[in-house]
């Protein structure tokens, strides 16, 4: 059973107003990320937190919330929820990066 997704209303009104060759790449990488929460192709914000750059430039960034602390079983997706923290066309800013501003 795939991870459910939590999306603030302001971030879908984010994803809507954005072309549709471009929803349609963030749906499908949102469908994707439901049945797999660590892609290959993700960049650790923070721990717990990622984010990825999709083909179209888009940023998609999101974070894992585990019920506990133990590590994040493959077998187990059903007991994570990925919030999605953000969809912009500029990379996302973690801390260890704006420490340096």
């Amino acid at each position: 059973m795939p991870c459910k997704l939590q999306i603030a209303k302001e971030v879908k009104e984010d994803i809507l107003v954005c072309d549709d060759d471009v929803c349609n790449e963030i749906d499908l990488f949102l469908q994707s990320l439901q049945n797999n929460c660590l892609p290959d192709s993700r960049t650790e914000l923070e721990p717990g937190a990622y984010f990825v750059k999709l083909p179209s430039g888009v940023f998609i960034s999101w974070e894992v919330l585990t019920p506990s602390s133990k590590p994040i079983s493959p077998i187990k997706l059903d007991k994570l929820v990925v919030r999605i923290l953000g969809v912009a066309r500029e990379a996302p800013v973690t801390r260890k990066m704006a420490s340096k501003r």
